[in-house]
């Protein structure tokens, strides 16, 4: 018997050090889909495009995100601390 999911797993993952200038979401040239946060808050993303920002408000924090895949995680507009980026698959 096979059971099958919706689930995303976790491919690559890397700590994060929040940034206005310098991409830290991006592995080999793919951009990261989730991000993990050590406290809660808000999160600015910068997408794929390199000029598209994202907001996403009070993100609960000790849990893997789904975002929409971003090359950076704004210094400025976020809060949380301890983030770690990922890059998932749907299994």
């Amino acid at each position: 018997m096979q059971i099958r999911g919706n689930a995303l797993l976790l491919q690559q993952a890397k700590a994060c050090t929040k940034s206005d200038s310098v991409e830290n979401a991006t592995f080999s040239g793919r951009f990261a889909n989730s991000i993990y946060l050590g406290t809660a808050g808000n999160v600015t993303f910068v997408l794929e495009d390199g000029v598209t920002t994202l907001l996403l408000s009070a993100m609960l924090a000790g849990m893997w995100h789904s975002v929409m895949p971003f090359k950076r995680v704004n210094s400025t507009g976020t809060a949380p601390t301890d983030i770690v980026v990922g890059l998932t698959f749907q299994g």
